[in-house]
């Protein structure tokens, strides 16, 4: 497999094993992330993403650059 994935995916792919991500590259949802974790059928695996990928988004936001910062 080549080229980025989105971290939702690859958070789940990382607790079900990255076997599942070419299965999961076929889905609709694949590409938003709420829609792709409420589809996961393995509920450790769901819950996992949910709640590593809303640390995740939190981090970012948190430790974002300020805008108009310079360097």
């Amino acid at each position: 497999m080549r080229g980025a994935f989105p971290a939702h995916a690859v958070i789940a792919s990382y607790d079900a094993g990255p076997t599942r991500l070419a299965r999961w590259q076929q889905w609709p949802e694949f590409a938003d992330p709420d829609l792709f974790i409420e589809r996961l059928s393995i509920t450790e695996t769901r819950d996992y993403v949910r709640s590593v990928y809303a640390n995740y988004a939190w981090y970012r936001r948190v430790y974002a650059p300020a805008s108009g910062a310079s360097r």
